[in-house]
């Protein structure tokens, strides 16, 4: 250290000798030069630890220094696309009850590092980071398909003021305004930040407002002790809508899929909404009392309550011209709260000939929520206007009564939960030959314990209780086989995700979803510099995973409601493999390619037996994204522009039973065009640029049924000072 500090500042102070001992030659004078430049930038609030591990020097490696490429730009068009097939109706997506309908790989979210475990949101998202493949070693984590490391946004060490302002053709908009300012110089730190976000359409009467407050204190103590104080808010107000309405030829037939003439029409009505109030503060410390020893520890308390109106939704029957069953009002309220305490350790040491990093953690976290729905009673609903309760879209009749719980007194749910959580986890990294190989294994384990009460009338099991554990573990390794040139990589691991999923109609507790797999690869560089790729293939495995009933809610199949809500998928097998390229012909010219492939295939399902051996619905076995982009050296001032493409493989919607027909859709391109002018003017640096997304204009909601794919062009104006 103190060699570094005497290059630093060498030939800034005075040379001193001997004047009665003559000099054989002159002084070397060292030129100035900046030792915190560059990506991994020192952060003066001693914050951050989590992110740090990426750049840990014996550790981590040079191919992990552009992690965010290919989350950015016009890159992400392909995210939003994948995302919109597996999308849940709006109102759904508003109110954040997405749980159920998940098909993947359950594996815990992490938030600055920490486990999220029953804690379904998270505010104030600054940056996520995709723990897979080379990162596995690194960061001591793993699980089959990728674990997600959600970062939230902190003070900054410099003054900053930051102002984002974003509007689209699409009816969407964003403000933005954030300020760092340290407070105590060297001490004390603060970050406040204002956001609005809206947008309307394309459904008719759809319009949703969010609003995010968000402030942060960090304190350094010490050298060696940091605290982080964080209070985060959120509103959403929504009138939103539910699905594209499903229809049937008769009342015998089979569904057909989405009726393509009621796209935007909005069942709900104007007079249907859904708030969302989400709140969230924590304490975070962290400490690093010895240059062996670093400690993190974090205390979250989080609340939120949802409330809805809407109206029960049905298949539209073609030969009447009317949704099936009876149309009526609801009313929904899920208050939930939680407090979570996480520790974690991590110890360095040397033995066995190589440089350990062991982590140690615990945590636990303590939930509580009820969800109660409610509708009219039964005198009172049969006295709505039948052009209400028998619902005629082209002669609709959104009279929708105001919630009152004297009126709305037949129970639909009320049901009390208190989960506890709790977590162990112990993870070894170690790097051997400076680096050169680094290997990780960890065991984690974790159990829940859930207590339901429903207090629904007629319940058969009024009150109840479950645990249940398991026991996860990951191995991964990362070989240099040749330093800034090409790296290999592999893991195996499995992941349990301790959510205790209650079937609503049944009151039984469902199986835990788990999963497990294999992943291996290869990350290298050409010798100039200008080539970098990264391939990888992968073996998976899923079990449990909780879907929707298609029979829950059928006017026919569950017209004496007695229908489960949730039913098991049994068993899935995943194999596929991953592609990136990243090639640069010249200092401001970057072509970016990134493809996957997959086969997906359910191996067993009891409950849906004609699924088995068939792909995975809404699952595209083929995506790939191809980006072009010019931008001025060292991002200087200038004008930038890019250039992408984006497709997605044909996918099976739904399979036919004895409910639906089979729904197939083809495969398709899209086309997306950005560009920007970024200049500096003193202390404010200023940056405009416009995407155009689907820039030929393909009709996805008439070839797809997606709504919002259609044609867009979004403007964006960022200004630092």
């Amino acid at each position: 250290m103190m060699l570094w500090w005497s290059m630093l500042f060498g030939g800034t102070g005075q040379t001193h000798f001997d004047p009665l001992e003559p000099l054989e030659e002159a002084p070397t004078v060292l030129t100035e030069f900046d030792v915190l430049s560059g990506k991994a930038d020192w952060d003066e609030t001693n914050l951050g630890a989590g992110e740090a591990e990426l750049h840990d020097g014996l550790f981590g490696n040079d191919f992990l220094d552009d992690l965010d490429f290919f989350s950015t730009g016009v890159h992400g068009v392909l995210a939003v696309e994948l995302a919109r097939i597996n999308e849940p109706p709006p109102v759904d997506l508003v109110a954040g009850e997405i749980r159920q309908s998940f098909r993947g790989f359950p594996t815990p979210v992490l938030r600055n590092g920490f486990a999220q475990i029953g804690m379904p949101e998270t505010l104030n998202v600054a940056q996520t980071i995709n723990i897979q493949g080379a990162l596995i070693p690194v960061l001591g984590r793993a699980a089959p398909g990728g674990m997600q490391n959600i970062i939230t946004a902190r003070p900054r060490a410099r003054k900053q003021l930051r102002f984002i302002a974003t509007g689209s053709t699409a009816d969407r908009g964003r403000l933005f305004l954030e300020d760092n300012r340290p407070m105590r110089p060297g001490k004390l730190w603060q970050r406040t930040a204002l956001e609005w976000q809206g947008r309307t359409g394309p459904q008719d009467f759809f319009k949703e407002q969010t609003r995010t407050v968000s402030a942060a204190l960090a304190h350094k103590h010490s050298a060696k002790l940091t605290l982080l104080y964080t209070l985060d808010a959120r509103s959403v107000k929504a009138r939103a809508a539910s699905a594209i309405p499903e229809y049937r030829i008769d009342a015998a037939g089979k569904i057909k899929g989405p009726w393509l003439p009621l796209a935007l029409f909005n069942a709900n009505g104007p007079h249907a909404w859904v708030t969302r109030e989400s709140a969230a503060a924590s304490i975070q410390l962290d400490s690093q009392p010895t240059k062996r020893v670093a400690l993190r520890a974090s205390l979250e308390g989080w609340s939120r309550l949802i409330v809805q109106d809407r109206f029960t939704t049905s298949v539209l029957n073609l030969s009447t011209g009317r949704f099936q069953g009876v149309r009526e009002p609801r009313h929904l309220e899920l208050p939930q709260q939680a407090a979570a305490l996480r520790t974690e350790a991590i110890f360095r040491f040397s033995a066995w000939g190589g440089e350990h990093k062991l982590l140690a953690g615990a945590a636990g976290t303590f939930g509580h929520s009820h969800r109660q729905e409610s509708a009219l009673s039964v005198a009172d609903r049969n006295q709505l206007p039948a052009d209400v309760r028998s619902f005629d879209p082209l002669a609709p009749n959104f009279l929708l009564p105001a919630y009152d719980p004297l009126r709305y007194t037949r129970i639909i749910a009320d049901r009390r939960e208190r989960p506890r959580y709790s977590t162990l986890e112990l993870s070894d990294r170690v790097a051997w030959r400076q680096g050169r190989l680094v290997a990780t294994t960890g065991l984690r384990y974790d159990l829940v314990d859930l207590e339901v009460s429903d207090s629904k009338p007629g319940v058969t099991k009024p009150r109840y209780r479950d645990d249940t554990g398991q026991l996860s573990h990951h191995l991964g390794l990362n070989y240099l086989i040749a330093p800034s040139r090409l790296l290999l990589f592999g893991s195996l691991s499995t992941a349990f995700d301790p959510f205790t999923p209650v079937d609503a109609r049944t009151g039984k507790i469902q199986k835990n979803e788990t999963t497990a797999g294999y992943e291996a690869g290869l990350r290298g560089r050409s010798v100039s510099g200008q080539l970098e790729y990264a391939v990888s293939g992968y073996w998976l495995f899923n079990q449990h995973i909780s879907r929707i009933n298609p029979l829950f809610n059928d006017p026919l199949a569950d017209a004496d409601q007695s229908q489960p809500q949730l039913v098991a998928a049994g068993e899935e097998e995943y194999r596929g493999g991953r592609l990136e390229i990243k090639w640069s012909p010249a200092e401001s010219l970057r072509l970016a390619l990134r493809g996957s492939a997959v086969r997906a295939v359910t191996v067993a399902s009891p409950d849906l037996p004609q699924e088995v051996g068939q792909p995975i619905t809404r699952l595209p076995p083929v995506n790939l994204s191809v980006n072009l982009r010019h931008q001025p050296v060292d991002f200087k001032s200038g004008f930038y522009w890019s250039a992408g493409w984006q497709y997605i493989a044909g996918y099976t919607a739904n399979y036919a039973d004895t409910l639906r027909e089979e729904l197939t859709y083809p495969g398709y391109g899209l086309a997306s065009l950005g560009a920007g002018w970024r200049w500096k003017l003193g202390k404010l640096q200023m940056e405009m640029d416009a995407l155009a997304r689907n820039v030929l204009d393909r009709d996805l909601l008439r070839s797809h049924a997606l709504l919002g794919a259609q044609q867009e062009g979004s403007l964006t104006v960022r200004l630092v000072y």
